[in-house]
């Protein structure tokens, strides 16, 4: 019972959403396709905050201990703060901030975070 609701009503909603791409945003279907996108956002943003707080909490703790494999704890978190910190920063300080073509994210992602996540999952489709 406890995972089968959040699995219907996520069935549910992809379902909606689905069905949605064919009707406009001023029928009953299309206005749902519209508050489940702005839920969306709302969820996700909680989602990635949460997220970044608890990989620097635990990563932080094993840094401090000086636990087996530390460094790679600090290389995760210098690695989050590096990508998080031009993409917050307005553009209107500098065009290298911000997410738009020539900004040091847009380099990042471009030239870093693409290439890492296109041999993970390379890797993952062997296993």
């Amino acid at each position: 019972m406890r995972t089968s609701i959040p699995v219907v009503v996520a069935f549910l909603v992809g379902l909606t959403m689905v069905v949605s791409f064919f009707f406009d945003s001023d029928t009953l279907i299309g206005g749902l396709k519209d508050e489940f996108l702005i839920w969306l956002t709302i969820v996700g943003g909680f989602t990635l905050l949460l997220g970044v707080v608890s990989i620097t909490r635990v990563n932080w703790a094993a840094v401090k201990q000086r636990k087996e494999g530390w460094i790679y704890k600090l290389i995760t978190l210098i690695s989050i703060f590096i990508m998080a910190i031009p993409s917050i920063l307005p553009s209107s300080w500098s065009s290298l901030f911000g997410r738009a073509d020539g900004s040091i994210y847009d380099w990042l992602f471009v030239y870093l975070d693409s290439p890492m996540m296109a041999t993970m999952f390379a890797t993952l489709a062997f296993y």
